[in-house]
């Protein structure tokens, strides 16, 4: 009786296809596949995903946007008495420096999902879970799914639409209540962006994997992540005050 039992909670062999399914699974069956990834650990092939999709689409997005035009009117506004010589070469470090954040991009979502996994780990050890890093960002990476769909739709819409502004990139895909303040109303747009029907879903994820990687409850993990998600918010909604009072 005591072999079926422990039989019954021992881990599946790992197998080449089971990192694939699981980006997969972590979608249509989150809670179960949570569970599974605490227990296999899959996140090698979930963070090599997340990067490529993130350099992908950074840089065909930034190559969509017209640069120069905004930029041409931003230095104007600022400056009645630019020259042509001040302007285009304003444009040319606008277009330099994005395509640095394009190239960038893909070393950055790796970075920011290692934090991210740490952060949330030491939240959640602090709420009496325990679990492993290797577990948490597994659990991270995985749920970091949505943020990828987002982007590739995002990507969908900018290589459809004409004469893309960089303040229309930002709410091309209204997935979130930012579109209601526009970008230049900027403590109100930081803080409406931040209800947003990706992060959410990432944020559910994130406590189902955190939950089955801690071993603490689902409610307890979702306050846990809900709250530092809030606290970053918080912090945006700072600065972005703070910019907005900068002369």
């Amino acid at each position: 009786m005591s072999s079926i039992t422990e039989a019954s909670v021992l881990p599946a062999p790992a197998s080449r296809s089971g990192a694939f399914r699981a980006l997969g699974m972590i979608v249509v069956a989150p809670a179960e596949t949570a569970r599974r990834l605490a227990v296999e650990r899959y996140w090698v092939l979930a963070l090599l995903v997340a990067a490529v999709v993130s350099f992908v689409t950074t840089s065909v997005n930034i190559s969509r946007v017209d640069i120069a035009t905004e930029m041409r009117e931003r230095l104007a506004a600022q400056d009645p008495h630019a020259t042509e010589e001040d302007l285009r070469t304003g444009v040319e470090m606008a277009r330099g420096l994005a395509k640095l954040g394009g190239f960038m991009s893909g070393a950055i979502t790796p970075v920011t999902i290692l934090v991210i996994a740490g952060v949330l780990l030491a939240a959640h050890m602090g709420a009496g879970g325990t679990a492993r890093f290797s577990q948490a960002l597994s659990a991270t990476t995985h749920a970091w799914v949505p943020q990828s769909i987002k982007s590739i739709l995002v990507m969908s819409l900018m290589l459809s639409t004409k004469h893309v502004k960089a303040s229309t990139a930002q709410t091309i895909l209204r997935s979130n209540l930012g579109f209601l303040a526009g970008t230049g109303h900027r403590t109100a747009f930081t803080l409406l962006s931040a209800i947003d029907v990706f992060d959410f879903w990432t944020i559910g994820l994130l406590a189902a994997g955190f939950a089955a990687a801690s071993r603490v409850s689902f409610r307890r993990s979702l306050l846990v992540i809900s709250g530092t998600y809030a606290a970053v918010v918080g912090v945006r909604v700072v600065l972005a005050m703070t910019l907005v009072h900068t002369p």
